[in-house]
């Protein structure tokens, strides 16, 4: 270790440290400042019990060996700082801490489990202001990084880069309940970190402890440029999430992730309190899977509600499935839990995977959690798979203004609702539960080999578009509420001879049981390149009269055809008038010039067509 220059403490106390064979425990109970004037290297550990460190370098690189993790050894953590009660402030240009483990990709041996970067314990404050903050090597990357335990610490990072390889946790902010909650900011909405890298050293299958972990109500904070997390993709691990509640957000430029996003690991009883996980930015690229839930396994297994919000301004793409699966089959309590995944895509965007929505209820308890998926944005999201499987008693919401396919669908007990502007359009057999539609227009769309069968449907004047009639009806309702539109495309509409040949095949397509006082079904087809457009109203004694709506491109191509035929007389009138005024001044020589003009209108489409003409001429014998 070199020398370290010592520079006046806050408090006006001095401390001297010496270069030493053997690295030592320094304790700091007083304010102590310790300068650094070139780069260093410290083998060190500190154990701060009260007052301010502080150490500077400067713009000078500082780098803790992994040696300042092996001295202190109490509250088995082998640390380079152990915080509690006091602060630490740490300025540097690059600073360092070396990982005394290697990297063992294998989660059964995680040789660094009790070794950190910083360890904060209770009223503790770590602020690090750098330009490069580095922890482990791809190769030397076997410890964890900054552990928080007990209550009212706190932890800030100011970088332009940060990259990171550790076991499992980056921030592992554990507290209490009921107590001052730990805070961790890395980086601000105004002074955001340029880059963010951070990779589990620990294996792919880790699980139990996130890249960025906030428990016990916690909240942890990243401010970034680019973010790139690479993490577990065991079904209770991930690069974000809890063994409790709190919160966790990312918001970013750019932010890639290789691995999940988890709210299902978790073995204890925090009723009422709420985990959320939420990823903000204008480009996301992620390979893995979003899991919410309690699963009755050994590592998930709790009562908490769980909601992850993904907000994406430009381009998306998850490369996975979302899975918000919660099973109380083996535990009563999780039938509590209220479980919801909020999903905003804007510019491109796509799901390669599934979208599961399943409860699996106990039965020694009433099931009032509930499970829920909610798709918004204004993304056209046809390139997803399209793949969604919506069970007991779950629901998937369909919001913004947007474009989503489903294209295979799986379960009959879930919920299905469509907002007024968003476009759905199904290509498969759907079967739910209860539908609600809140559409104004017909932007719910059933395409060829696209049906719904619902046992309730409540529609606030919403209209249901078909684009195809089979020999099976598109649309099964046992019971509807409210008013429903359901019209047929010009397409459907041209394939028929006449309005009553297809109002008869959409009676046929259109199935509805039963209907609530003062519900409405309305029948109609729009105009097709030759159909003409109609609306069908259901008589007290069960007929239906049909109103003609003509069609206005043809009635367009009329106006303008005879238009055309308008303009010729327009025309051949002045042929006409020329003539006879050759015809009555047979011996005139000379020039003239004439100016006349003309306003025809024709059919219902406000088409007029305006002529002025100037001709100019000269007569000789």
């Amino acid at each position: 270790m070199q020398k370290n220059h010592l520079a006046a403490a806050v408090a006006g106390a001095i401390l001297t440290l010496s270069a030493a064979a053997n690295a030592a425990v320094v304790d700091v109970g007083s304010d102590k400042t310790l300068t650094y004037d070139v780069s260093s290297t410290v083998a060190d550990s500190h154990n701060v019990t009260s007052g301010k460190l502080t150490l500077d370098a400067g713009g000078n690189d500082l780098t803790f060996t992994s040696a300042s993790k092996e001295n202190y050894a109490a509250l088995d953590a082998r640390s380079s700082f152990v915080v509690q009660n006091g602060n630490v402030d740490i300025r540097a240009g690059t600073l360092t801490f070396e990982s005394a483990n290697a990297t063992t990709n294998n989660p059964g041996n995680p040789a660094g489990e009790s070794h950190f970067s910083a360890w904060l314990n209770g009223n503790a404050a770590l602020t690090i202001e750098v330009d490069k903050l580095h922890v482990g090597t791809a190769e030397q990357g076997g410890d964890r990084a900054f552990q928080m335990k007990n209550s009212g610490n706190s932890l800030t990072i100011r970088a332009n880069e940060i990259v990171s390889y550790q076991g499992d946790g980056f921030i592992n902010a554990q507290g209490k309940v009921g107590e001052t909650a730990n805070v961790v900011s890395i980086g601000s909405a105004q002074h955001r970190v340029g880059r963010f890298e951070s990779h589990t050293s620990w294996g792919d299958q880790d699980y139990g402890v996130a890249i960025l972990q906030a428990n016990e109500g916690s909240s942890v904070s990243l401010f970034a440029k680019d973010v790139v997390l690479d993490g577990s993709h065991h079904a209770q691990g991930g690069v974000i999430g809890s063994g409790s509640f709190g919160s966790v957000l990312i918001d970013a430029d750019t932010v890639r992730i290789d691995g999940n996003i988890c709210g299902t690991y978790g073995k204890t009883e925090y009723a009422g309190k709420t985990l959320k996980l939420a990823v903000k930015a204008n480009e996301l690229n992620m390979t893995g899977d979003v899991n919410v839930g309690s699963q009755s396994s050994e590592h998930s297994k709790f009562e908490r509600d769980t909601v992850v919000d993904i907000e994406v301004a430009k381009n998306a793409v998850i490369d996975g499935d979302i899975n918000v699966v919660n099973d109380a089959t083996a535990w009563a309590k999780s039938n509590t839990n209220n479980n919801v995944v909020n999903l905003s895509f804007n510019g491109t965007g796509k799901i390669t995977g599934t979208i599961n929505v399943n409860r699996k209820a106990a039965l020694t308890r009433d099931a009032a959690g509930t499970n829920t998926v909610n798709l918004g944005g204004s993304a056209d999201m046809s390139a997803s798979s399209g793949k969604f499987a919506v069970s007991g008693g779950s629901t998937v919401n369909f919001g913004g203004t947007g474009l989503w396919t489903v294209n295979e669908w799986s379960g009959t007990n879930g919920n299905l609702g469509v907002d007024q502007s968003v476009t759905v359009e199904l290509n498969t057999a759907v079967t739910a539960a209860s539908t609600e539609l809140k559409s104004g227009t017909a932007n719910f769309v059933l395409n060829e080999g696209g049906a719904l069968t619902t046992e309730n449907l409540a529609s606030s004047n919403a209209s249901v578009r078909l684009n195809a009639v089979g020999d099976t009806p598109a649309l099964t309702v046992s019971n509807l509420t409210g008013s429903l539109g359901v019209v047929a495309s010009g397409h459907v509409n041209d394939g028929f001879a006449d309005a009553n040949a297809a109002l008869k095949a959409m009676q046929a397509a259109v199935n509805v049981t039963a209907s609530e006082d003062g519900a409405e079904l309305q029948l109609s087809a729009e105009e097709g390149a030759a159909s003409n457009g109609w609306t069908a109203e259901k008589n007290e004694d069960g007929s239906w009269t049909v109103k003609d709506k003509g069609n206005r491109k043809l009635d367009a191509f009329a106006s303008v055809s005879t238009l055309s035929a308008l303009q010729w007389r327009h025309e051949m009138n002045d042929l006409a008038k020329r003539m006879g005024e050759l015809r009555d001044n047979p011996g005139a020589t000379g020039a003239w010039v004439r100016l006349y003009g003309s306003e025809m209108e024709y059919g219902r489409q406000n088409v007029t067509a305006k002529n002025t003409s100037v001709q100019v001429g000269a007569d000789r014998q």
